[in-house]
């Protein structure tokens, strides 16, 4: 039974009840280790306690325990939690087999754990990296270029991130692997019939969707753009939703907010702005929605494919520069939804156009979206995904330690090789000109 320390330094699984936020670490953290632990797997999840009355270890889910780490504030307390993390798995019974940091920021103390005990790490990238809290400038970067180059792999969820780490020193193609976000079937599923009725939703124009953070860059101006096009290219009256995440204590989506209503009342786009949902309500939203708009300029939106994927809602996704498909490589164009180059609401208004005309087509779209999120996309799928580059990690480990292993061997036998007396041992000779710590080399004659 594999045993892993998942290691999530400032997101606890267990704060993710009434959560707002689909790309929320803690919701990540919660989702992926309740999936491997109903996989057979036994998970650690190693986080810092922010309650003085929570117990250091807590027993979660099956094959699930949550392990409070007494680490204070976050920065500068890294090299603390790292101390505290190698001390229980010293007293583990069979250690850990592999180590598992859910961020950047908790490779750290997975870093640690390598150094001392030797148990090999993944690191999991959802977002692009930054400078750590404490740090600028190059001493941050290299900080992080070493913390990505002593993992035994590198996680990202699209092709674009990882396209990006494959420049970066120490984290070659040969490193990186692409591991989709997931979702889960029991809070996301279609709702159509009801979905506008209890949402309070008007009938008749149609009605696109929007989810995600409102910031600069996610595509929602190019959305109100294209609602735009849609009326005055193909004479089709729509509305925008848009359903935005929380990110507290940042002022940015308010500014942004005021950019985009100022942008649809120029163009006269009817837009709606429900704002911050909770993670449970969502699939109302997904499933009241005609079509589902995931059209930002980088790379990110799969959580919004995923989720109008997951509720039957035809989608409209961006395009990956070059490569013909969005970055996550969600969507299968022309069969489980449309892809378009970002930044072109005249693309963005012909397919929305194309989805009013033919019902049928969309219902087709909406369906074949969710067999494939069905498929390839719920959380168990992902972490079976996981545990195949587990499985990877430690293999290459074995390899590693079977040819030090061999290496050792072949010393101690020349070491050990009886020589006849007045005969010279080659093999012997050549093992006592090697220095202390270096390999003996064997002639071969």
């Amino acid at each position: 039974m594999l045993k892993i320390a998942l290691i999530s330094c400032h997101a606890s699984p267990l704060a993710v009840a009434a959560s707002f936020d689909w790309d929320s670490p803690g919701l990540y953290v919660a989702q992926l280790a309740t999936e491997l632990g109903a996989l057979g797997c036994q998970v650690d999840i190693f986080t810092r306690r922010d309650r003085i009355e929570q117990p250091q270890v807590q027993y979660w889910r099956p094959n699930v325990r949550v392990i409070h780490v007494p680490a204070g504030p976050m920065q500068p307390q890294l090299e603390q939690f790292g101390r505290f993390l190698v001390g229980f798995a010293r007293r583990q019974r069979g250690g850990y087999d592999i180590a598992h940091a859910c961020d950047l920021v908790s490779a750290s103390a997975a870093q640690q754990l390598r150094r001392t005990l030797g148990v090999p790490y993944v690191v999991s990238l959802q977002g692009a990296p930054s400078p750590a809290p404490t740090q600028a400038g190059g001493a941050a970067v290299t900080l992080h270029q070493q913390l990505l180059a002593d993992a035994d792999r590198v996680l990202v969820p699209c092709r674009q991130q990882r396209d990006a780490l494959q420049v970066q020193p120490g984290t070659g193609s040969a490193r990186i692997d692409i591991v989709p976000c997931g979702f889960d079937p029991a809070m996301l599923w279609p709702v159509r019939l009801r979905a506008r009725g209890l949402l309070g939703l008007p009938k008749g124009a149609l009605l696109a969707l929007h989810v995600g953070r409102l910031a600069a860059g996610h595509g929602v101006d190019t959305a109100i753009e294209s609602i735009a096009q849609l009326a005055g290219r193909h004479g089709v009256s729509a509305r925008l939703l848009v359903v935005g995440t929380a990110v507290p204590g940042d002022p940015g989506p308010l500014h942004e907010l005021q950019h985009l209503l100022d942008l649809a009342q120029r163009l006269d786009v009817a837009l709606m702005v429900a704002g911050p949902q909770p993670v449970a309500a969502l699939r109302h939203w997904y499933s009241a929605a005609d079509v589902c708009i995931a059209s930002p300029h980088q790379h990110g939106g799969g959580t919004a494919v995923l989720g109008a994927m997951a509720c039957a809602t035809p989608v409209i996704g961006a395009a990956a520069v070059g490569t013909g498909e969005d970055s996550a490589g969600m969507v299968v164009d022309g069969e489980s939804g449309y892809l378009v180059a970002p930044r072109d609401p005249v693309a963005l208004a012909n397919r929305l156009a194309a989805l009013h005309a033919n019902p049928v087509l969309a219902r087709s779209l909406g369906v074949q979206g969710w067999r494939r999120a069905q498929r390839h996309y719920t959380w168990r799928s992902v972490a079976r995904r996981l545990t195949a580059v587990y499985a990877q990690v430690l293999a290459g480990v074995a390899a590693e330690l079977t040819v030090e292993l061999a290496a050792e061997l072949a010393v101690e036998v020349v070491n050990e090789a009886p020589a006849s007396p007045g005969v010279s041992c080659p093999a012997r000779t050549a093992a006592a000109a090697t220095p202390p710590g270096a390999p003996a080399r064997i002639r071969q004659s």
